[in-house]
């Protein structure tokens, strides 16, 4: 079973997605993760179905805190829900909403709970069709 690594929380918290950006490609970001993983970090992989495949992937901070999440949403081996956070608390949420491989679906989280933004590849042809704004960043 191919262990899965990831930490592009760091990086991609750092730099944060813009409206015209185009589909990012899954593997590629839990690539760039890998270097970033620092000491004091660790994983929990869990499998929730039992079916021998690690389907949710955490990296937590050395204080317990949420860094970096990942889950194989349809049970294929391939994770198709990112989330990153910062303190603890979840910022932005990034899907495979057809299981291509490819994120379609970016939404922009405030203080955990609000919907601030998101974007979206409607037709899955790498650029983004959709883009809606909510709250503060309306205004």
């Amino acid at each position: 079973m191919k262990k899965t690594l990831c930490a592009a929380a760091i990086l991609l918290c750092a730099f944060p997605l813009l409206a015209a950006s185009p589909v990012t490609d899954i593997e590629l970001l839990r690539q760039e993760a890998r270097a970033l993983v620092k000491n004091g970090t660790r994983w929990l992989e869990i499998d929730s179905n039992n079916d021998g495949g690690i389907d949710h992937v955490m990296l937590l901070a050395r204080n317990g805190d949420k860094i970096y999440e990942e889950i194989d949403m349809n049970h294929d081996g391939i994770m198709d829900d990112l989330c990153y956070y910062k303190n603890g608390v979840i910022i932005r949420e990034e899907t495979d909403t057809n299981y291509d491989g490819k994120i379609d679906l970016w939404v922009f989280i405030r203080e955990g709970v609000y919907v601030e933004r998101y974007a979206q590849d409607k037709d899955f042809d790498g650029i983004i069709d959709i883009t809606k704004e909510y709250g503060a960043a309306k205004r």
